[in-house]
């Protein structure tokens, strides 16, 4: 390898992202060539940091603000106005654009660990790497990128929408989680994490259901259950899914029974087990229904 080489290679060295074997190739270059010693050296190597690239308007890292390409680093608050949109590199694993209005912070830039904190606005990500090497954290819940190709917006109270337009997306919250695939939506909101995955389709009377299901005062209760059930349709099997293990026991049977007539489940999954939220089952339901996250 040229030196030339070894210099395109810097960046993903500050950002933690090159493999074990390129790092110490390249360790053992800077050992020798005083000239690329000159350009970096590691002794000298900063925080961690991304680089940004503003598209419109004028952008502000903690205090200072800029209209220029520069790096957002670790601990580091990035803020869009009414006006600017800017593009996020994340390490050498995809990218960001982080819309108008948007408040974020970047948290970790290792190379198994990409993690921003999302406080308020909007960015839309496209992640090429194997799954659950990128976090990002909101009031809410914490997504977590199963390879896919998303939007997610956070508001000023830190209520939250997750859009996912390719692959999958987790979202977690202390015991509560939901998968996200391709084509469907789901809200979250402090306190009570992730809602229900609903599709982009899903009629207003769904959505509303849901949302008094997952979030209302009597969230929960097999009245708000049967109000959202009203609603389903045959398509709507990985919502079904989700109310599985979030109906009351009491009420669990209904789920089972609508999700069987538009998807019966793998002969290995009784009623007496999903009554009883046998995960295993669960998840082998999940499985034959596609909802498969890595």
């Amino acid at each position: 390898m040229t030196c030339h080489d070894y210099q395109d290679r810097f960046d993903a060295y500050l950002d933690r992202t090159l493999d074990a074997d390129s790092r110490h190739a390249l360790d053992a270059h800077l050992a020798g060539c005083a000239a690329c010693r000159f350009l970096y050296s590691p002794e000298d190597e900063p925080t961690p940091s991304w680089a940004l690239t503003p598209l419109t308007g004028t952008i502000r890292l903690d205090s200072n603000t800029t209209d220029q390409p520069s790096r957002l680093k670790i601990g580091q608050w990035l803020e869009t106005d009414a006006l600017s949109r800017v593009a996020l590199a994340v390490g050498e694993i995809g990218h960001l654009e982080i819309l108008p209005n948007s408040r974020l912070r970047l948290l970790e830039a290792g190379a198994t660990d990409h993690r921003i904190e999302l406080s308020r606005g909007t960015l839309d990500a496209f992640i090429w790497a194997p799954p659950r090497l990128f976090f990002v954290e909101t009031p809410s819940a914490t997504a977590i990128d199963l390879g896919c190709a998303y939007t997610l917006a956070v508001d000023e109270e830190g209520r939250g929408e997750l859009h996912v337009t390719a692959g999958y997306v987790a979202l977690e919250n202390g015991g509560r989680s939901a998968i996200v695939p391709a084509g469907l939506r789901c809200r979250m909101q402090p306190g009570a994490g992730p809602g229900t995955p609903y599709a982009d389709d899903a009629p207003a009377d769904l959505r509303q259901a849901l949302d008094r299901f997952d979030f209302g005062p009597d969230g929960g209760s097999p009245a708000a259950l049967s109000a959202a059930l009203l609603h389903i349709r045959e398509g709507d099997t990985v919502t079904l899914w989700h109310l599985l293990s979030r109906a009351p026991a009491t009420a669990r049977g209904a789920v089972f029974d609508r999700l069987a007539m538009f998807a019966p489940p793998p002969a290995s999954v009784t009623r007496d087990g999903i009554l009883a939220a046998d995960r295993a089952m669960l998840d082998r339901w999940a499985e034959a229904l596609g909802l498969v996250a890595p």
